[in-house]
């Protein structure tokens, strides 16, 4: 292409994704038919939700053991957010495994589309999960997100961010 250095041709801030929202983050509440000719009503759980954590515990489906931490690491993560009275809302495929019976401040929504899980994961305080797909849409829209990293990628065993965003 005859371009030897991105800095020649873009900014530091054009080489970072970011996504423009076209639509409203967190849960949706039902709205009155007509609803366009009054204010629009926002659900109360937005409130738990923005205060909460959303996780993304399980990357590849579960099927990437290295990947992931162990079931254990995660129900001890949830479990200590619990204890400080921190709610947690899970979120991944479908048939990923409960980590709390916490009804309080456990929430699994992993039956939800991923359109809507991650619509819901933006009106989270904080965001944690492997480094996954999820977790890049996450980032590319500029959430606040921890992004747990291993070496399970071939060939980036040297460079650990190499799949991580920015």
């Amino acid at each position: 292409s005859g371009i030897n250095d991105l800095d020649d041709f873009i900014t530091k801030n054009e080489k970072i994704p970011c996504l423009n929202k076209w639509f409203d983050s967190g849960f949706d509440d039902l709205q009155k038919k007509g609803a366009y000719t009054y204010d629009k009503v926002n659900s109360k759980k937005n409130d738990v939700l923005s205060k909460s954590v959303t996780i993304w515990p399980f990357a590849g489906y579960g099927r990437s053991k290295n990947r992931n931490p162990s079931l254990n690491w995660w129900k001890n993560l949830v479990s200590d957010f619990n204890k400080r009275s921190i709610k947690v809302f899970h979120f991944g495929y479908i048939n990923e495994p409960s980590l709390s019976d916490n009804n309080i401040y456990y929430e699994k929504l992993t039956h939800l589309d991923f359109f809507s899980q991650i619509k819901i994961s933006l009106g989270s305080k904080l965001s944690i999960g492997t480094d996954s797909g999820s977790m890049w849409v996450l980032s590319a829209y500029s959430h606040p997100s921890l992004i747990i990293s291993t070496n399970w990628y071939e060939n980036h065993k040297s460079n650990l961010s190499a799949t991580i965003p920015p």
